[in-house]
């Protein structure tokens, strides 16, 4: 009986630890306007871990890709930060470099509060989003 119990004592906290990670919201002022991303982190997060950054399709927002993706689920196994960018509206700015400034301000963030490696910084979108990384 003890034996049970404990095992499923075990696995209860083993599953409740599956996605040990952080979520928060960041705001960042990039081309003079206040621009927001939503962060994963794992909880325990090694200096030079890589980032990940998905951006999402036209009228979407950081917190619908994130609920479709699910990237954040891997972050503390993987030990990466993963970012979800907010266009400033309802679609990306693929005919300038409104955007492409806004995620490499994404980037240098990132890089400052977690001191991830910048040579493992890895980019997918959805839709539009992927326009955004395709002339990047």
């Amino acid at each position: 009986m003890r034996k049970t119990i404990f095992t499923i004592l075990l696995l209860s906290i083993s599953a409740m630890s599956a996605w040990a990670y952080q979520k928060e919201k960041i705001y960042i002022n990039s081309g003079g306007k206040q621009r927001n991303i939503l962060v994963y982190t794992p909880d325990e997060l090694p200096a030079g871990s890589p980032l990940f950054i998905t951006t999402h399709g036209m009228g979407g927002n950081s917190e619908n890709q994130a609920e479709h993706d699910r990237m954040y689920e891997l972050v503390d196994t993987a030990k990466f930060v993963m970012v979800y960018p907010r266009a400033d509206g309802d679609y990306w700015d693929i005919s300038g470099t409104t955007d492409q400034n806004f995620i490499i301000k994404v980037i240098d963030e990132m890089a400052t509060r977690y001191k991830i490696d910048r040579k493992r910084v890895y980019w997918s979108g959805f839709s539009m989003g992927s326009m955004l990384l395709f002339i990047a």
